[in-house]
């Protein structure tokens, strides 16, 4: 996660900063940076490829990943599944969660676990195009600013 992160947070700088500041990389976001990650277990990719899932209750009343979104609190959200192995992606999505606040999105369905907590599914097909920063289905240019 932290090489994919890496890959979208840091790019080459402005040429006025490689010619007069012995710039070559330039780290693009320079101030705290909140990124949510949520990796599923391996064997859920067939069933549920092109959504994800949202914490949204829990039986102790702890608050929630959707309720703190909606709060404002988090600016990125890696979602991904693992690899049979676990200890690789098969794949992943970055995503700007700005863009899932501003949209508030319809939840495709709701589920409550054996264990109480609940999970709402959301389709990336609902939200905005620019809601998905990168991929590796498909790895979008947009730079995280």
């Amino acid at each position: 996660m932290k090489r994919i992160l890496g890959e979208h947070l840091i790019g080459p700088p402005p040429i006025e900063e490689d010619i007069h500041h012995n710039t070559d990389l330039i780290v693009l976001v320079m101030r705290p940076t909140r990124i949510a990650v949520r990796i599923r277990r391996p064997g859920y990719l067939r069933s549920y490829d092109g959504q994800f899932t949202l914490r949204y209750s829990r039986p102790t009343g702890t608050p929630t990943e959707y309720e703190k979104i909606l709060k404002g609190w988090g600016d990125y959200f890696f979602y991904g599944h693992a690899h049979d192995s676990q200890q690789s992606l098969r794949r992943w999505w970055l995503c700007d969660l700005n863009i899932f606040r501003q949209s508030l999105p319809l939840p495709l369905a709701r589920q409550v676990n054996s264990d109480g907590t609940g999970f709402l599914a959301f389709a990336f097909s609902t939200l905005p195009q620019n809601f998905v920063k990168a991929t590796n289905n498909h790895i979008q240019q947009a730079r995280l600013l």
